[in-house]
C-alpha cells in the first residue's frame, strides 16, 4: 500500500482532503461492521489477552494513584459508578478503536492497527470509544469528525444481527472521555518521572481538561450559554518599572515566533514537535496572564470550598452533591477554568463543509 494512504494519528487529513471524501461518507457504517466482526471472535481462541472484568474499578484505581485533585471526574466517575449498564457476555475488545489506528485508502478501509490494548471486556466498550469527542478533531460527526453514530449502530446490526443498547453506548462513550483523560496523565508520568523526557509527553498531560470538558459535555453539565466570554484572548501583563526587557511575556512570544516562522524542520516528526513545542508556550504564557479572574474563587466559597482539592475531596466524601446546581457551577467553572488557559478554542466545532 502507498504510505499516502496511512493518516497518521497527529494529522486530521482524512476529514479535510477530498480524496477521501468516498470514504468518509460510509466509513462510520464500515466501522460497525469491523466491530461486530472483531466481538465476535472466541475469547478463548485469543488466551493471551488481558481480561478486565469491571474497566471503571481499574481506571478509577489509576486516576486515584495519581493523588489529583479534579472535581470534574470526580463527578463523571460518580455518574458511571451509579449508570453502570447492564452486564453483557465478555468479547474481544480491541481497547483503543479510533481512526488514528486504522489504515483507510480513498476507497475506503483497510486494515485495523495498534492491538496492543487488546482485552476480554465488555464488546460496548469500542463503539463508546469511536465517538469520543477527542478524536472528531473538532469537527461536528460524533464519529470520528466523519459519521454519525446511527451509521456506527447500523453497520453493527448488519453484522451481529441487533445494534447495541444506544443507552449502554452513550455510557462507555462517557467512560472513554474519563479513560482518555487518565491516559494523557498516564502518560506525561513518563516525562515527569524520567523515563522518557518528550514536550509531546510534558504537553500531554496539561490536555487533561479537554476530556473532563467532553464528560461534562456528554452528561449535559455544560452548554453554549456556559461559553459566553470563554477564552476571551488575554492581555500581557504591562512591565513594571524597571523591569528587565524583553520581559516573560516578550520572551515567551519571540520563541514561540520562531517556533512559527522562523524553524524549518525538514521531517514531519520535527515539524508536529515544533507545533506541540509552541502549544506549550501558548499555555505558559496563557497562565502568567492569570485568565482565570475571580469568578471560579468566587464560586469554590459559594460551596465552602477554598480550592479545587477540597471541592474534590468533599464530592468524593459525598459531602457534596454534583446534583446541586451550585456544585455544579463550581465543578463547571474550574474545568472552563483550566481549557481557557490550554486551549481556548477547544469547545468551538468547526461547521460541517
Amino acid at each position: 500500500m502507498a504510505i499516502e494512504t496511512w493518516w497518521p494519528i497527529e494529522t486530521s487529513g482524512l476529514l479535510r482532503d477530498d480524496r477521501y471524501a468516498g470514504a468518509r461518507a460510509g466509513l462510520a457504517r464500515e466501522l460497525g461492521r469491523v466491530l461486530a466482526r472483531i466481538h465476535a471472535v472466541d475469547p478463548t481462541e485469543v488466551a493471551s489477552v488481558e481480561h478486565v472484568p469491571d474497566a471503571l474499578e481499574t481506571l478509577w484505581a489509576t486516576h486515584d494513584g495519581f493523588g489529583e485533585a479534579r472535581p470534574a471526574l470526580e463527578v463523571a466517575f460518580r455518574w458511571l459508578d451509579a449508570h453502570r449498564p447492564a452486564v453483557v457476555r465478555p468479547a474481544l475488545v480491541h481497547g483503543d478503536f479510533r481512526h488514528g489506528n486504522l489504515l483507510v485508502a480513498p476507497e475506503g478501509l483497510t486494515a485495523v492497527l495498534d492491538w496492543e490494548l487488546a482485552h476480554v471486556g465488555d464488546p460496548r466498550e469500542d463503539l463508546g470509544w469511536a465517538c469520543v469527542r477527542a478524536w472528531r478533531f473538532g469537527a461536528a460527526p460524533e464519529v470520528g469528525g466523519f459519521g454519525s453514530r446511527a451509521d456506527l449502530l447500523a453497520g453493527y446490526a448488519e453484522v451481529a444481527g441487533e445494534a447495541p443498547d444506544p443507552d449502554a453506548v452513550a455510557w462507555w462513550e462517557v467512560y472513554g472521555c474519563v479513560h482518555w483523560a487518565v491516559i494523557c496523565r498516564v502518560q506525561t508520568e513518563r516525562h515527569l518521572g524520567g523515563a522518557e523526557r518528550s514536550v509531546e509527553l510534558a504537553t500531554l498531560g496539561r490536555r487533561a481538561v479537554e476530556a473532563e470538558y467532553d464528560a461534562l459535555l456528554a452528561l449535559g453539565l455544560v452548554g453554549d450559554a456556559d461559553l459566553d466570554g470563554f477564552g476571551a484572548p488575554s492581555t500581557p501583563r504591562a512591565p513594571e518599572p524597571g523591569a528587565d526587557r524583553p520581559t516573560v511575556d516578550e520572551l515567551l512570544e519571540a520563541v514561540s515566533g520562531f517556533l512559527t516562522d522562523e524553524l524549518a524542520p525538514a521531517d514531519d516528526r520535527s515539524r508536529y514537535l515544533a507545533r506541540v513545542a509552541r502549544t506549550a508556550l501558548g499555555t505558559v504564557r496563557r497562565e502568567l496572564a492569570d485568565a482565570s479572574g475571580p469568578g471560579h474563587r468566587e464560586l469554590l466559597a459559594v460551596v465552602g470550598c477554598a480550592g479545587d482539592a477540597e471541592l474534590a475531596g468533599r464530592l468524593r466524601a459525598g459531602a457534596l452533591d454534583p446534583a446541586d446546581d451550585d456544585v455544579r457551577a463550581a465543578v463547571r467553572s474550574g474545568t472552563l477554568t483550566r481549557l481557557a488557559v490550554v486551549n481556548p478554542r477547544y469547545p468551538f466545532t468547526r461547521p460541517e463543509k
